[in-house]
């Protein structure tokens, strides 16, 4: 399965997200992998293990489930918990 830009995006949202809520910037992207390994397990499971609209779908719903969680933790709107995010993921890449 080749990853497309949807995918990139939801990967540095969901590093960012992983970085708030753990900050740990060595576990991120051993984290991200075992998420990874995850997502293609459910598509096997459900015959699709190449569909990459079905893996955006599953890593978006985990982004969303977190920032929920963090919003509610935090009192922080998703607009803040974006711009975290976002911010974590850039520090984290050195972009």
């Amino acid at each position: 399965m080749e990853y497309n830009a949807t995918t990139k995006l939801l990967y540095w949202r969901w590093i960012g997200l992983y970085l708030n809520y753990n900050y740990k910037l060595d576990d991120a992207e051993t984290a991200y992998d075992q998420k990874d390994d995850e997502i293609r397990e459910q598509l096997k499971q459900t015959g699709k293990p190449d569909n990459i609209d079905e893996y955006n779908k599953l890593l978006a719903a985990d982004v969303d489930r977190w920032m929920t969680e963090l919003a509610q933790e935090t009192g922080c709107t998703r607009a803040e918990l974006e711009l975290d995010a976002a911010a974590n993921a850039a520090a984290f890449y050195r972009i």
